[in-house]
């Protein structure tokens, strides 16, 4: 099924998934582990129906006399769900968003933030505790009260924000009866716990960890073992010869001179064998890697019909329901901003207000490493070498909650490079295994306060007040496009970059080496950041920023996602500096380019080499199929599926015995291309363990011919009339609920794009948020869409309102009010939160 309507998970489609349980069980009063009676669940007085939202629109304002107000705030809700807030100051703004957010998401934040404390055995019981220990062990919890503190001394206005937001939250739990509790917690039989400060800096590390953590280093130490240094570097170059980098030469703004003291060399630390690691089977029917990634581009005026610049930004993230992101307009003396807010923190992060727009990406940037420990747990404290001398490390004791069970106690331990994280065995050479202390050294540990930038970028008026306020922005390091109504421009790669000398960024290090150390930060004015270039156009996509990195900065990996979705953008919009203006609808249908540049590049040489060599009818069809082929990854093309599952199967044999799972990390698909492209020149590497080039012909015809069984096969086991499944059909997209509760998400969405086209969309990940701004006779002019709704009551008619145009393409226009109040005929509710007098 294709239609999402088809797939909605209202009550029957609940009711029936949970009836099979109760037939199983034949007893309402039995416990399902961690949820309650169904009986209480399913009853009409404390049950699921009582907390299904109205539907239906409300003609009389609904009037709250709350605590922590200092003045009126009145909320109204749109015809999408969207809540629009207005107060007559900022922190009263601060209460009222995160009154109306809780409102709508209150389980999805506690849930978010539990897991980031390290705190959800407490909802789920014993199955967590493994995973709450490695949170805590990450240091995420100690993270964000250090953040909290650091808010409290340097900046109390915004840590005023915070407890004005927290207070919004609260007023809402306390209007909580036991029949009125959100779905969720009836479920799992749990209440909601006061918000905190604390728990929007547990949101915020828990962004920057899901945009900046990575443990690959480890792949890549062993990876040194077996091969040398030249060989390394050509299968691991740090910038790959076919990207198109965020800036070049010719329009980079940046500061070039040397940053001096940065030259120091050592070796990575290789321990005395392999790295035992382990990870969960991926079973994507996308590219096996390279599927992460965002996008956001931005016309001047000059260049667009219409004189105003276009600005678009379409994110891309895990997707869930209910959606990462909640849709708001917040508007106060100071501010009048629309976007999309993350629930848990005040402010919007991504949107426009009346003068400028903004859109970001993730960097990419390494801002992690990994320093094996020489540690000596027999004194009563703890000690680490470190350069000539042993220096204590600090201890503390946290308590591991465990719903059903008696608490449990563990150590943490800290030193001056970040916590032990994690303790990793290596297989010896010699037989035998050694378990090796790891500390972890990340950017995100750092007190910084994103609050107060998005508060001033909320509040920017224009490009270079934008600028102004990214000085200050430190994590997750992220790719900013900016545009204001004057028609300014600008990108900058914002973000708290370490330096490094060369390569320390890839490799495990050794602790007790003090050259390892991070030395400083990247200065602001060193960052790849353009202004207003005369080409009129700038754009990210994750992929390299440029070539003209500054002295002593490493990158480690820039491979975290393909390059050519910033390629294919950068093709599209390079028709405007010599072409016709671009218009609003040629720069919105961008977002939904399915051309996979891999394909276009490298299907031809394949088919070349194929032809004559497969046995199997099916095989021979296919290769005629994709000799016709357009490169279009639509759900309906069964070429698409075909081309897809062939290049899996392909770079899966090509490097399975150089680099097998999962102590490994294989080159990037990326750069197996372009070796693929080259090797007639010799360029193939001549390893005993990665196929010779004369064996890649006859290698790609066996993996021609496992593609096509797997998808007779899927075709079978799918009941489908085709022989080969389409692309949607095969690959499909699923949006689960965020704590996978069945029924609650939807399954095998017929969905076109990978991870390499600018439709990036795939099996579980894709564009979480899509937004275009502009400006129309000076006034801005926006649309928007996400896939879900802005409910996160599974009854409620917002629960997954957008997901049908999100899956067509489509983009609602966002209803943003200039001043006064939202039009009755647009409003569906109204509310007025008022001060206890």
């Amino acid at each position: 099924m294709s239609d999402a309507k088809q797939k909605r998970p209202y009550l029957l489609r609940i009711l029936g998934t949970w009836g099979v349980f109760l037939c199983v069980l034949g007893a309402l009063t039995l416990p399902l582990g961690p949820l309650p009676p169904l009986g209480s669940f399913l009853s009409p007085a404390t049950g699921f129906l009582r907390n299904a939202p109205s539907n239906s629109k409300q003609s009389d304002p609904q009037v709250l006399t709350l605590s922590g107000l200092r003045s009126e705030v009145t909320i109204s809700v749109d015809i999408r769900g969207v809540p629009h807030v207005t107060a007559s100051n900022d922190t009263d703004l601060a209460f009222g968003q995160g009154y109306i957010t809780a409102r709508d998401r209150l389980w999805q934040m506690e849930l978010q933030t539990a897991a980031t404390a390290g705190r959800v055995a407490e909802i789920l019981g014993a199955k967590a505790v493994d995973f709450d220990i490695k949170q805590r062990k990450f240091g995420f919890l100690s993270a964000a009260a250090a953040e909290v503190e650091f808010l409290q001394k340097n900046d109390p206005d915004q840590f005023q924000m915070l407890l004005a937001y927290s207070k919004g939250v609260n007023a809402y739990i306390d209007s909580l009866e036991p029949a009125t509790l959100p779905l969720e917690y009836k479920l799992l039989g749990t209440r909601p716990e006061p918000w905190t400060p604390l728990k929007c800096a547990l949101f915020h590390k828990q962004m920057t960890w899901i945009l900046t953590g990575n443990e690959d280093d480890f792949k890549f130490t062993n990876a040194l073992q077996k091969y040398s240094d030249e060989e390394m570097e050509n299968l691991f170059p740090s910038f790959l010869a076919g990207s198109t980098p965020i800036l070049d030469e010719k329009i980079a703004q940046m500061s070039t001179s040397d940053l001096t003291g940065f030259n120091s060399v050592t070796s990575p630390f290789i321990p005395d064998g392999l790295f035992q690691l382990s990870e969960l089977p991926v079973k994507n029917k996308d590219s096996r890697s390279g599927t992460n990634g965002s996008n956001n581009w931005v016309v001047d005026g000059v260049h667009t019909s219409h004189g105003y610049p276009v600005l678009a930004n379409d994110p891309h993230l895990d997707l869930k329901l209910p959606s990462i992101w909640y849709e708001i307009q917040l508007t106060a003396p100071s501010v009048n901003v629309y976007g999309a807010s993350l629930p848990g923190l005040p402010h919007v992060i991504i949107g426009f207000n009346e003068n400028t727009s903004w859109g970001i990406t993730n960097a990419g940037v390494d801002v992690i490493d990994w320093y094996a420990m020489t540690l000596d747990r027999s004194q009563p404290t703890p000690k680490y070498l470190f350069g000539e001398q042993w220096r204590d490390a600090e201890v503390r004791k946290e308590i591991i909650r465990v719903k059903g069970e008696p608490p449990r106690e563990i150590e943490t331990i800290q030193t001056h490079l970040g916590p032990i994280a994690k303790e990793v065995s290596v297989e010896k050479k010699n037989g035998g295994l050694q378990t090796l202390p790891i500390a972890m050294k990340w950017t995100g540990h750092s007190p910084s306060n994103e609050f107060r930038v998005f508060f001033n970028l909320n509040r920017a008026r224009s490009v270079m007040d934008c600028k102004s306020a990214l000085t200050a922005y430190e994590a997750p390091g992220q790719n900013f496009v900016l545009a204001d109504k004057t028609g300014s421009i600008g990108l900058v790669q914002a973000g708290r970059f370490p330096m490094r000398s060369a390569g320390f960024g890839r490799t495990v290090l050794d602790g007790s080496n003090p050259v390892t150390e991070w030395k400083d930060f990247i200065p602001f004015s060193h960052l790849p950041q353009s202004w207003s270039p005369e080409r009129g156009h700038l754009s990210s996509a994750n992929q390299q920023p440029t070539r003209m990195r500054p002295n002593g900065f490493d990158s480690g990996d820039w491979g975290f996602t393909s390059y050519l979705r910033g390629k294919r953008i950068a093709e599209k919009l390079a028709t405007v500096e010599t072409g016709e203006p671009a218009t609003i609808g040629e720069l919105m249908k961008l977002q939904n380019d399915v051309v996979d540049l891999r394909a276009k590049e490298l299907l031809p040489t394949l088919l070349n080499w194929v032809q004559g060599k497969t046995k199997s009818e099916e095989a021979k069809e296919s290769i005629r199929l994709l000799s016709r082929w357009n490169f279009e990854l639509k759900a309906d093309s069964v070429e698409a599926a075909l081309w897809s599952e062939w290049w899996s199967q392909f770079y899966d044999m090509i490097w399975e015995k150089a680099f097998p799972k999962p102590n490994f990390l294989p080159p990037s698909e990326d750069r197996t291309m372009e070796l693929l492209l080259a090797s007639t020149s010799g360029h193939w590497p001549e390893n005993t363990n990665v196929p010779k080039f004369s064996s890649l012909p006859d290698l790609a015809a066996v993996a021609l011919e496992q593609a096509v069984k797997t998808l007779k096969l899927a075709a079978n086991n799918q009941e489908l009339d085709n022989t080969l499944p389409m692309w949607g059909q095969y690959r499909g997209t699923n949006i689960p609920h965020l704590a996978r509760l069945p029924g609650f998400g939807f399954e095998k969405l017929n969905t076109s794009g990978n991870g390499n086209t600018v439709n990036a969309t795939t099996e579980k990940h894709g564009p979480s948020w899509r937004m275009v701004v502009t400006w129309v006779d000076a006034l801005p002019k926006a649309w928007g869409i996400y896939p879900g709704g802005q409910s996160g009551h599974v009854g409620s008619v917002f629960y997954a309102n957008m997901m049908s145009s999100w899956l067509k393409g489509e983009l609602d226009q966002l209803l943003f009010v200039q001043q006064g109040t939202l039009k009755e005929s647009l409003t569906m509710e109204r509310i007025k939160l008022e001060k206890i007098k």
